[in-house]
């Protein structure tokens, strides 16, 4: 699907989940800041980017991805 549309943001999204899966995690964020940087406002890669960069010990900018992503979609926030 990349090579064929390398444009659609729900592609890299989804391969940074495999990627994540197989515990690539650089290039799983890698991945997903490039669904970012076609879909701005999607509040999914945002927290999955926030995943991936909490397991390679960026743990301040997990924190940046999911405040962005709970502005963008206040309801992910759920009650305590």
């Amino acid at each position: 699907m990349l090579r064929l549309q390398p444009d659609v943001a729900e592609a890299h999204n989804n391969l940074g989940n495999a990627l994540l899966a197989l515990q690539r995690f650089e290039e799983a964020a890698a991945s997903y800041g490039r669904a970012i940087e076609l879909r701005p406002r999607s509040a999914g890669a945002l927290i999955n980017l926030a995943n991936s960069l909490r397991e390679i010990g960026r743990a301040e900018d997990a924190l940046k991805a999911c405040n962005r992503a709970l502005e963008l979609q206040p309801r992910l926030r759920t009650p305590m």
